[in-house]
């Protein structure tokens, strides 16, 4: 299908932004690999308005647009970038908040999510005694008629059966072709104004361990190629079947082994 300039539409099961990759807590298997960034990087609210507005020139409709860490609620401009949001909220049908129950939001915060409940719902991973705001966050959230689910991650029953181990980048056997992130658009993610098909494409690239490959992410904040092109682009990053980190990945399969949650490091 085509937009009336005659441009090809591109509708999207979810997208996720990284705003911050400060945490509250140092998981051992963090997928985002937050324990080991010596100096965690933290998006400006300016970098965010150039890339959702370049963001959504690209893509036409997501069905979940998600903002995440980290810990989101860390970011000190959460308010102004849930209002910015919202300026495109004809283009989401609904913006995740994810967060691992250790902090309440700020009074302005509140305020915004109010203002725009009808959009908004939160995400929270419940790891046991160290989420230690999980009852207090949710009263809140349905006091203020803001809609939230709890993913449980202590104990039994645990949400999705655990966590995977995504491995440490060295050359894997695992059959990749199973990975979530490489079928249906599982969630593409937006990390420091790049857009990549998994949170392990970046992080590879980030670290070295695999070249940037030109063809498997886009830059909004210095890509000016125009839109025609990065539609083109993103569409081929879509229908791609294997990413250059996918050998180097035990991926998050079906079958995946399961570990326990939210280990902490010293």
């Amino acid at each position: 299908m085509y937009n009336e300039k005659g441009l090809r539409i591109i509708s999207l099961k979810r997208t996720a932004i990284t705003i911050t990759f400060r945490c509250t807590l140092k998981c051992k298997l963090c997928g985002v690999e937050i324990p080991f960034y010596n100096v965690p990087p933290h998006l400006s609210y300016n970098d965010f308005e150039r890339i959702i507005d370049r963001y959504f020139q690209i893509v036409d409709y997501i069905d979940e647009f998600e903002i995440s860490g980290g810990e989101a609620l860390m970011h000190e401009d959460l308010s102004k970038i849930i209002e910015k949001s919202m300026q495109y909220k004809h283009k989401f049908n609904q913006l995740l908040i994810f967060t691992n129950g250790t902090i309440i939001p700020k009074t302005n915060v509140w305020d915004t999510l109010k203002k725009h409940r009808s959009k908004c719902h939160f995400f929270i991973s419940d790891y046991g005694h160290i989420s230690s705001k999980v009852e207090e966050l949710a009263h809140l959230l349905a006091e203020n008629g803001i809609t939230y689910r709890v993913k449980k991650y202590y104990g039994s029953d645990l949400h999705c059966g655990g966590w995977v181990d995504f491995g440490n980048f060295s050359p894997t056997t695992y059959d990749y072709k199973k990975c979530y992130y490489l079928s249906s658009d599982y969630c593409i993610q937006i990390r420091s104004g790049e857009i990549h098909m998994c949170g392990r494409s970046y992080r590879a690239m980030e670290i070295g361990a695999i070249e940037k490959n030109k063809n498997e992410y886009i830059d909004l904040l210095n890509d000016t190629s125009n839109i025609l092109d990065l539609k083109k682009k993103l569409i081929s990053m879509i229908n791609l079947k294997e990413l250059s980190v996918c050998k180097l990945c035990n991926g998050l399969c079906k079958d995946s082994p399961r570990f326990t949650p939210a280990e902490q490091l010293e």
